[in-house]
C-alpha cells in the first residue's frame, strides 16, 4: 500500500475502509488531545495514540494508511457539514435553541396561570356573585310580597273596606237612595269573598266601586242642596221680577204686556210648588225678556217725547224772532227745517246719542243763523292760512265769528259731497287772490288784511270780499 501512494496509484477499498475507520478513531482521540497539545506536536501525538490503539486491537495498520486518514481528517476538520433531516436533527436543534424555547414556554405558561386567575376571578365577580346577588334579592322581593300581601288580606283590604261601606252608606243615607245601599252592600259581599280567597286586586275593584258610588251620592247630595237653595231665592226673585214688569207695563199703556206676564207668573209659581227649578228660571227669564222689551218702548217714547218738545220750542222761539220783525230768509228756513226732522228721525230710531248731537247742532245753527257774522282768513298757530291743490286750486281758510267769538258753521265738503261742522273751512279763490294773502302774510308772519267776507243776519249766505269762485269749499287737507 506504501507502494502505490508512492506512485500515485488509487487506494483500495481496503485502504479506504481503514482510512474510515481511523478517521472516527482520530475524532475520538483528537477531543482529548486538542486539550494537551499544539497544532504540530497534536499531529504527532495523534498519530502515535492511534497506531497505540490499533497495536491494542490487534490491528496492524500501515503508516501511509494513517498519514493519508490524518491528513483528510485535517482538510475537514473546519469543513460544516448541515446534518441530515431526523430525529437527530430536531433534537440537535431542540437543544442549541433550548434557550428561546424555554422563554417561550415560560411566557404562554405565565400568560395561561394570569388568564386563568383572571377568568376565574372575573367569572366570580360578574357572573357569580351578581347571579346569587340576583337570587338573594328575588328571594327578598317575593318574602316581602308575601307579607305585603298578608298585611294587605288582613290589615289593610279590611280597614279600607269598613271605612268605605260607612262613609259610602252615610251618604246614600243623607240623599235617601235605597238602590245606592243595595249597590254597597253588594259590592261589599264582593270585596269579602275576595279577601277570603286571597284576591287582592278583586277585593281593590270592589272597594273603588263603594267609592264610586259614594261619589255619586255625594254630587247628587250637593244638586239637591242647590235645588233647594234655589227653590228658596226663587220665589222672592218670581216676585220682584214680575212686581217691576207690571209696573213698566202700566206705564206705558202695553195692556198686552200685562196679559203675558200675568201668565208667565202663574208658571213660574206652578214650577216652584213642584220643585222645578228650570221651569222657575224659565218663567222668570220671560218675564224679564218682556221687561226688557217695556223699557225699550218706555225710552222709545222719551225720546220721542222729548224730541217732540224741543221741536216744539224750537218752532215757537223761531216764530218768535220772525214776528219779531227779524229777517230770516228761505235758505236760512229750509236748513233751520231740516235740522229738526233729523232730531225726529233719531228719536224715533231710539238713538238718544245721535237725536242729542243733532240738537246741538241744532243750536248752533240757530245762533249763526239769527246773528250777523264776520268770516275772516285764519291767522294763527297751527292752522294753515291756505291751501294749495295740484297746482291748479287755491284756498283759503277761514272762520266765522260772532260778536267777535268764533263759532262752528256747517260746511259742505266739494270734494266728497259730505257736509260738517267745523271750526274753520277753505273757500276756493283765484291765484291772484291766494298770492296777495301769501305776500302780505310772507313780511311779517301776519296777514294784516285778514277779511274774507260778512254774513247777514237771518241769512247763511255769506257776501264775500275776497275773489271767490263759486262759493266752493273744503273741510279736510
Amino acid at each position: 500500500m506504501a507502494a502505490s501512494s508512492a506512485s500515485g496509484a488509487s487506494p483500495s477499498f481496503g485502504d479506504m475502509l481503514g482510512v474510515s475507520n481511523i478517521i472516527d478513531d482520530i475524532r475520538a482521540s483528537d477531543r482529548v488531545v486538542d486539550f494537551e497539545l499544539g497544532a504540530g506536536e497534536r499531529r504527532k501525538a495523534l498519530i502515535q495514540r492511534l497506531k497505540e490503539q490499533k497495536a491494542k486491537e490487534g490491528v496492524v495498520v500501515k503508516d501511509d494508511v494513517i498519514e493519508s486518514a490524518v491528513e483528510q481528517y485535517e482538510e475537514r476538520r473546519f469543513t460544516f457539514t448541515p446534518m441530515k433531516s431526523g430525529a437527530n436533527r430536531l433534537a440537535a436543534t431542540a437543544y442549541v435553541r433550548r434557550g428561546r424555547y424555554l422563554r417561550n414556554t415560560a411566557i404562554a405558561a405565565a400568560v395561561l396561570v394570569v388568564g386563568t386567575v383572571a377568568y376565574n376571578v372575573g367569572y366570580d365577580q360578574f357572573v357569580i356573585k351578581p347571579r346569587e346577588a340576583a337570587i338573594a334579592r328575588e328571594a327578598a322581593a317575593k318574602e316581602a310580597a308575601a307579607r305585603e300581601l298578608e298585611t294587605a288580606l288582613t290589615v289593610r283590604l279590611p280597614a279600607e273596606l269598613k271605612a268605605a261601606v260607612s262613609s259610602a252608606t252615610v251618604a246614600a243615607d243623607r240623599v235617601s237612595d235605597v238602590q245606592a245601599k243595595a249597590d254597597i252592600d253588594s259590592r261589599n259581599t264582593e270585596a269579602l269573598a275576595a279577601i277570603t280567597a286571597r284576591n287582592v286586586a278583586g277585593a281593590e275593584t270592589a272597594i273603588r266601586q263603594i267609592g264610586t258610588i259614594e261619589t255619586s251620592m255625594r254630587w247628587k247630595e250637593q244638586r239637591v242642596q242647590q235645588v233647594a237653595a234655589k227653590l228658596a231665592i226663587q220665589p222672592s226673585q218670581l216676585q220682584a221680577a214680575y212686581t217691576s214688569a207690571k209696573a213698566l207695563a202700566v206705564a206705558v199703556s202695553d195692556n198686552q204686556a200685562v196679559t203675558d206676564i200675568e201668565s208667565r207668573n202663574t208658571e213660574g209659581l206652578g214650577a216652584i210648588a213642584a220643585k222645578n227649578v228650570e221651569g222657575a228660571q224659565q218663567a222668570i227669564a220671560a218675564i224679564g225678556v218682556i221687561e226688557s222689551h217695556l223699557r225699550q218702548v218706555q225710552a222709545q217714547k222719551q225720546l220721542t217725547g222729548e224730541a217732540a218738545n224741543f221741536v216744539a220750542d224750537a218752532d215757537a222761539s223761531l216764530s218768535r224772532y220772525v214776528n219779531s220783525g227779524n229777517p230770516l230768509d228761505d235758505g236760512a228756513r229750509t236748513t233751520l227745517t231740516r235740522r229738526l226732522s233729523l232730531i225726529t228721525e233719531a228719536a224715533e230710531d231710539g238713538d238718544g246719542q245721535q237725536m242729542r248731537q243733532a240738537m246741538t247742532s241744532y243750536k248752533n245753527l240757530v245762533t249763526y243763523v239769527q246773528n250777523e257774522a264776520k268770516i275772516r282768513i285764519v291767522n294763527r298757530r297751527g292752522v294753515r292760512s291756505g291751501v294749495e291743490r295740484d297746482g291748479t286750486r287755491w284756498y283759503l281758510v277761514v272762520e266765522a265769528l260772532v260778536g267777535g267769538k268764533p263759532v262752528p258753521v256747517e260746511v259742505g265738503n266739494k270734494e266728497d259731497g259730505i257736509a260738517e261742522t267745523v271750526p274753520y273751512w277753505g273757500i276756493r279763490v283765484s291765484k291772484r287772490q291766494y298770492t296777495k294773502v301769501l305776500d302780505d302774510y310772507s313780511d311779517d308772519k301776519i296777514i294784516d288784511d285778514d277779511r274774507a267776507g260778512t254774513k247777514p243776519k237771518g241769512s247763511l249766505d255769506v257776501n264775500w270780499t275776497l275773489d271767490a269762485i263759486d262759493n266752493q269749499t273744503i273741510t279736510h287737507w
